[in-house]
C-alpha cells in the first residue's frame, strides 16, 4: 500500500495558510475543520514553507503566552514540513514519522505539487482495515476448506 492509496480514501484537500497570518487564524481553521495541522505557504511561491500543528501551538503558547496568538505563522511554524513522495510505501513514510517524531507528513507529487496530508491515525486506520480484510479472507477461506472436507 502506497501514500496515494491513502489520500484516494480520505481526499487531497490540504489545510494551507500563508506564513504572514497569525496563529490565531491557523488554531480557527484547524479547529472549523477537525485538523491536526495544516500547511504554511511561502507568500512568494505558494510553495510548503513549514507546518503547524498541536505542538507548535503549545510550544509557542508555552514560550508567548497569549501575544503567540498574534504572531505571523512563520515564527511559529516547524520551519520544514516534513515531506514523503505520494509514491512512497506506507512503511516507509511511518518509519520516517517514527524517526522524526511527527505526526504529519506532506505528500508531494513527483512534479513537486502537494499530493495531500497524511497522519500517523491514517496510516494506522489504513492497517487496521487492511487486516480486518485479511482476517474476513481467512475465515472465509477456513469455512470453504470445512465444508469441502
Amino acid at each position: 500500500m502506497n501514500v496515494s492509496d491513502i489520500i484516494a480514501n480520505k481526499g487531497a484537500a490540504v489545510g494551507t495558510l500563508d506564513q504572514q497570518q497569525t496563529l490565531a487564524e491557523a488554531i480557527e481553521v484547524m479547529h472549523e475543520y477537525g485538523i491536526g495541522s495544516i500547511v504554511i505557504t511561502s507568500s512568494r511561491t505558494a510553495n510548503p514553507a513549514g507546518i503547524v500543528s498541536q505542538s507548535e501551538i503549545t510550544a509557542a503558547l508555552y514560550n508567548l503566552g497569549t501575544a503567540a496568538l498574534h504572531q505571523c505563522l512563520s515564527g511559529v511554524m516547524r520551519k520544514t514540513a516534513l515531506q514523503c513522495f505520494a509514491n512512497d510505501s506506507v512503511q516507509n513514510a511511518m518509519t520516517y514519522m517514527t524517526r522524526n517524531r511527527v505526526r504529519h507528513l506532506v505528500a508531494i507529487e513527483d512534479d513537486g505539487r502537494i499530493a495531500g496530508l497524511v497522519s500517523m491515525g491514517d496510516f494506522v486506520a489504513a492497517r487496521l482495515k487492511s487486516s480486518e480484510m485479511e482476517a474476513d479472507v481467512l475465515r472465509d477461506m477456513a469455512r470453504t476448506f470445512t465444508l469441502v472436507s
